[in-house]
């Protein structure tokens, strides 16, 4: 591979040319982690579970769901979307409730993106000094949805779809934070 010695991009906040913009990162194709909550959920054996009694449970990627075979049955019953042509929208299956998960309800940020963003995030705050949540971002999605549902806000409560409503938020909010483009 390359030699990067000597090689110091990344060092320009030292520059006072250099006007830090904020950042939004937005994850790939089931990049976002996702979380359930379930209600007497219809499930396809008796092994997965039908209920979360009100609390959150992380689906993807969830090591464990994919570790035994039948529990995949599981994860494909969380995970399915229902199109209903008729209203043009999503839904999950009745007594299922899907949300993203991003890196602030805890303070922590979930293995996932960890994984797929830790260098990354790592160059961002400590050498270039941004902060989470304020000038950068990460705007994880429902990546079970086609573009057209990102597009609309959701119809109801628990409704699902409009992730570019949320992204736009948090550019705006960068912008107003920052006060840098």
């Amino acid at each position: 591979g390359p030699d990067w010695r000597g090689f110091e991009p990344l060092h320009v906040h030292g520059n006072p040319a250099f006007v830090r913009a904020p950042v939004v990162i937005v994850p790939g194709l089931v990049g976002s982690a996702l979380e359930v909550r379930l209600n007497d959920a219809p499930v396809p054996h008796w092994e997965c579970a039908r209920d979360t009694y009100n609390s959150w449970k992380k689906v993807w990627l969830d090591p464990t769901l994919l570790m035994v075979p039948r529990w995949k049955n599981c994860l494909i019953s969380y995970l399915t979307l229902v199109y209903n042509s008729s209203a043009d929208s999503y839904s999950n299956l009745p007594g299922i409730e899907m949300r993203t998960r991003g890196y602030g309800e805890d303070d922590r940020l979930d293995m996932l993106y960890r994984f797929e963003f830790g260098a990354l995030l790592g160059v961002l705050e400590d050498e270039l000094g941004y902060v989470l949540n304020h000038d950068l971002f990460l705007a994880p999605y429902d990546w079970r949805l086609a573009g057209d549902a990102h597009a609309k806000r959701p119809s109801s409560p628990g409704g699902i779809g409009g992730f570019y409503s949320e992204l736009q938020g948090y550019i705006e909010r960068g912008v107003k934070d920052t006060g840098r483009k």
